[in-house]
């Protein structure tokens, strides 16, 4: 099987990338903020990957994604 190369994702990464500049989300919006959030943590289950959240209740919550967690640490 050949890897996959930059120029083959690149309509999908720009894909990601106007998805996420179409969520109305200023820094002093939390529900848009919240929402890009969102956006990251369902694409990264959907890989599988370990995530977690840690709601705050002024600002946008903090997300957390971890794709090898049982990686030695640097």
């Amino acid at each position: 099987m050949k890897p996959t190369t930059i120029e083959e994702l690149n309509e999908s990464y720009l894909d990601v990338l106007e998805t996420v500049c179409n969520i109305e989300s200023p820094t002093d919006f939390k529900k848009g903020v919240d929402a890009v959030g969102t956006y990251f943590l369902d694409m990264a289950k959907q890989r599988g990957w370990q995530t977690e959240i840690f709601e705050q209740e002024v600002s946008g919550n903090v997300v957390c994604i971890t794709l090898n967690p049982d990686a030695a640490a640097a």
